[in-house]
């Protein structure tokens, strides 16, 4: 299944920069996880239930805090994306969200075997 199949077509037609400026509402550069929950709780949702719950929340801010100090910031987004996806954050930000969304997936690291 594609990412985007959980993602509203509003969202997905948007620049990923503007998503990113709409969810920093203090306008630092940083993302809380309350404003991240908060930003994309409407947009992301299956037959127009929510996705995004609290117990997903806690596995994205893992993920995305690499320091864990509730804050997710431009440089823990751009070494995940560098590390991960061979994607620079500038070039993301320039992508509308459908189009990241399928390259994040088609860029996806691949799972080690246990």
């Amino acid at each position: 299944m594609k990412y985007t199949a959980a993602i509203n077509n509003k969202t997905l037609k948007m620049n990923t920069g503007d998503l990113l400026k709409k969810i920093d509402k203090e306008g630092n550069g940083t993302y809380s996880i309350e404003e991240l929950k908060v930003g994309i709780k409407d947009s992301v949702s299956i037959f127009a239930r929510p996705l995004i719950n609290d117990n997903v929340m806690g596995k994205i801010s893992k993920i995305l805090d690499t320091n864990q100090d509730g804050k997710i910031t431009d440089d823990e987004l751009s070494k995940l994306l560098k590390d991960n996806y061979g994607l620079k954050l500038e070039d993301a930000k320039k992508m509308n969200v459908k189009d990241l969304a399928n390259y994040l997936q088609d860029h996806a690291p691949k799972k080690k075997d246990k």
